[in-house]
């Protein structure tokens, strides 16, 4: 047993020797990549170009120091800690992150058609390492929303070449560091929808609720994409009750936001009231300016409007005034809804084939 222990301690003390050395030839790699963006970052900022190769060796680098430095604190062969280039890492990051190395690098990567995953992981870092603590007080400077926009362009990078699951996590880092930018949580989103989960769906829904339900905590229903996306899962899970409380809770606070009306109509319909539907339409019309929420509220008026015609009795005493009111209320304030949509400058032919179908019925069933 005590040669086994003897052996065990000698290779301890080898590898621990071999580690140290690690260390060094990792740091040596990882100084002569940064050398390389040293000697030419001066002149690249006042040209505004650097070759690829050269902004990328600052990444390089960062990726030999990071790995040289655990290394660089094994004990050594008489079990003592002696670092030997954890402060020489420490002291690149720190004048990196003072001088804004790993932005500049993504910008010139970018700007070279680097995008993806080069500029992508440029961009990373910079969000990443005024946060580590090697950088001490000189990180903790630099300004959250600074971070943010850093991760918001690497989300970029990686959204633009279909890594969703990268970008996701460029977005999601984006939105902790600045929560008040509401396009990060919209490409957060877009970025788990488009993403696969494995075919594992359950978690692709919570994963896609949690972000939007976060993104309503911060912005209420101000985003049409964010509050769409939040309420859509209480109405596939027919869960009335909660889908009520919060366009209600909505309202209140945006009494003058169009979509939420518009999705209160979708609600009134699936409880088959549909009277309160269609004001609910009306009101959507009345207040919104955004073509998809104008284009399904005059749909849907132009739709109830129909069952609204078919259910008049026609032997009633005011069966004409109840026509009268259907080609008011339904048909005529449909067209006015859809006719303003039209004047929209992203209106598309989807408008024209709605306004030629409410025609069609106040034409033939209103002369």
């Amino acid at each position: 047993m005590k040669k086994i222990c003897a052996l065990a301690l000698g290779l301890a003390t080898v590898f621990a020797a071999g580690a140290q050395n690690d260390a060094k030839s990792l740091f040596n790699e990882g100084k002569q990549a940064e050398d390389a963006f040293n000697k030419n970052i001066t002149s690249a900022i006042t040209t505004g170009q650097m070759a690829p190769e050269h902004a990328y060796s600052l990444v390089t680098a960062y990726d030999f120091y990071i790995k040289a430095l655990p290394l660089d604190s094994l004990p050594d062969a008489k079990g003592k800690v002696k670092p030997a280039v954890s402060k020489k890492i420490a002291t690149s990051f720190t004048n990196h992150v003072k001088q804004s190395s790993f932005t500049n690098a993504a910008i010139f990567l970018y700007q070279a058609g680097e995008q993806y995953p080069k500029a992508y992981r440029a961009f990373m870092i910079a969000g990443d390492l005024p946060r580590n603590p090697l950088t001490g007080k000189d990180g903790q400077a630099v300004h959250d929303t600074i971070r943010a926009n850093d991760y918001y362009n690497a989300g970029l990078c990686a959204y633009a070449a279909k890594a969703y699951a990268e970008s996701a996590e460029a977005f999601r880092k984006s939105r902790l560091a600045d929560p008040r930018n509401v396009d990060n949580f919209v490409y957060e989103i877009a970025s788990y929808q488009n993403l696969d989960f494995g075919g594992d769906e359950k978690l692709k829904e919570e994963t896609i609720h949690a972000a939007a339900e976060e993104a309503y905590r911060i912005h209420g229903a101000s985003n049409i994409f964010i509050f769409n996306t939040y309420v859509n899962r209480y109405f596939n899970n027919d869960d009335i009750e909660t889908a009520n409380r919060i366009l209600t809770e909505a309202l209140q606070k945006d009494p003058a936001n169009g979509n939420v009306y518009l999705l209160f109509g979708l609600l009134k319909n699936k409880e088959e009231k549909y009277a309160e539907a269609a004001d609910c339409f009306r009101k959507a019309g009345e207040l919104s300016n955004v073509y998809n929420t104008l284009l399904d509220a005059c749909r849907q008026l132009n739709l109830l409007g129909k069952v609204q015609l078919n259910a008049i009795n026609y032997d009633a005493a005011d069966a004409a005034a109840q026509k009268e009111a259907v080609k008011k209320d339904y048909f005529q304030k449909a067209l006015e809804i859809a006719n303003k949509a039209k004047a929209l400058p992203d209106a598309n032919g989807q408008v024209n084939s709605i306004i030629d179908d409410i025609n069609y019925s106040l034409e033939t069933y209103f002369q």
